[in-house]
């Protein structure tokens, strides 16, 4: 009971925060997982800095307007920021409508791994000094080749636009729905990309 209610207050704290900067989500114009917003230089993506080039069960090109079109009235919630200060920063966004979230659902389907959804600032710490490092180059390569107007390099280092504990509570739900894409076997946890997962 008492975690529920710590729950219920997170989300409440979570709402709040998000009020000032979440916009609909129907302002964007979404190619893959990029979004454009018409007057806009910001390109949003619903993955994290780094996955752009991730392994998929390639059914993200018709799970994601199937989801927007069951979901009119969701909002675009910006969780952080590369290439800050630049003319043409990059935003990773949360589509969430109600309890419903776009990002969650992508994992829970196995289209995704969870570790894609890990935001910028979070993959940085970890990726920092590790031969991941040539897998950001070489995601931010395909970005750019999918959308010539993303950023070629980084001003500042990213940066997170949501408090923390939003954060940290977004990676236990992820971390549920990576857990039941897997236990189902469904999508890229499915015997058909074990030798795909392996490499």
């Amino acid at each position: 009971m008492l975690k529920h209610a710590a729950f219920v207050l997170l989300v409440i704290f979570c709402g709040a925060s998000f009020a000032q900067d979440a916009f609909p989500l129907n302002e964007l114009k979404f190619q893959k997982f990029f979004g454009q917003r018409t007057g806009d230089k910001t390109t949003y993506c619903l993955l994290g800095n780094g996955f752009f080039r991730t392994i998929s069960s390639s059914e993200e090109d018709t799970a994601i307007p199937e989801w927007l079109s069951k979901h009119p009235n969701a909002k675009a919630v910006p969780v952080s920021i590369i290439g800050d200060g630049s003319k043409t920063p990059i935003v990773y966004i949360w589509a969430v409508d109600g309890t419903d979230n776009l990002n969650l659902s992508l994992v829970r389907s196995g289209i995704f791994p969870g570790s894609v959804m890990l935001d910028a600032v979070h993959f940085e710490a970890l990726s920092r000094g590790t031969p991941d490092r040539a897998n950001i180059e070489a995601g931010a390569a395909y970005a750019r080749k999918l959308n010539p107007n993303l950023p070629k390099s980084k001003e500042s280092p990213p940066r997170r636009l949501i408090p923390n504990a939003s954060y940290e509570a977004f990676l236990k739900d992820l971390a549920i729905a990576q857990s039941t894409a897997q236990t189902k076997k469904i999508g890229i946890w499915s015997d058909k990309f074990k030798e795909l997962r392996g490499e």
